[in-house]
């Protein structure tokens, strides 16, 4: 993998998706803009520079060969991979949780969920494809709600996911299962 380098010292080729380092601790998929700022690809937006402070560029990830996997693969219901509270359920469930509309349904194919609920609040991934483009939605409640409303898709690759899987805070509890779907796409 490449080197962290400094926004201050160099900047990516423009229009080159790479990932970014800003200063709350996170990372982010964006480009270098021609006119001098970082392009958020997931939503169409441009963001705070002075909060980016590295970036390096995405890696090409090794394909596993199936003599080292030792794992058995997750089995895959129709629609996809439900895990932890949505381990019985279907996408309809997931959809009714988010309150999403019929509308914003048509064409979705889910490809993952995930949902956590500890004591006092719960956590939610979801992994979607619609017309060819994978998509995410991260959705969080406390013990007095639920993910009502927080349908909030974002736009993503196989290449970013994966990167954020080894690297990022995306995966807790589900990582390895994540990965492999990630990698059959």
């Amino acid at each position: 993998m490449s080197e962290w380098k400094k926004v201050d010292e160099v900047k990516p080729e423009y229009n080159k998706e790479v990932l970014i380092f800003a200063d709350d601790r996170d990372f982010y998929v964006a480009s270098w803009h021609q006119s001098e700022m970082w392009y958020d690809p997931s939503d169409g937006r441009f963001l705070e520079y002075s909060r980016i402070t590295h970036w390096v560029e995405l890696p090409d990830f090794p394909m596993i060969e199936e003599t080292h996997k030792t794992e058995e693969k997750p089995k895959m219901k129709s629609g996809g991979l439900f895990l932890d509270v949505w381990a019985d359920s279907s996408s309809e469930d997931v959809f009714n949780e988010f309150s999403v509309g019929a509308s914003d349904r048509e064409g979705i194919n889910i490809l993952f969920a995930y949902y956590d609920c500890p004591p006092y609040e719960g956590y939610a991934f979801v992994l979607f494809e619609k017309n060819g483009q994978l998509y995410e939605v991260n959705a969080s409640h406390c013990s007095c709600y639920g993910l009502e409303n927080q349908w909030d898709p974002e736009k993503t690759s196989v290449k970013a996911m994966l990167f954020r899987c080894e690297n990022g805070k995306i995966g807790y509890g589900y990582g390895n299962e994540l990965k492999q779907i990630l990698l059959t796409l």
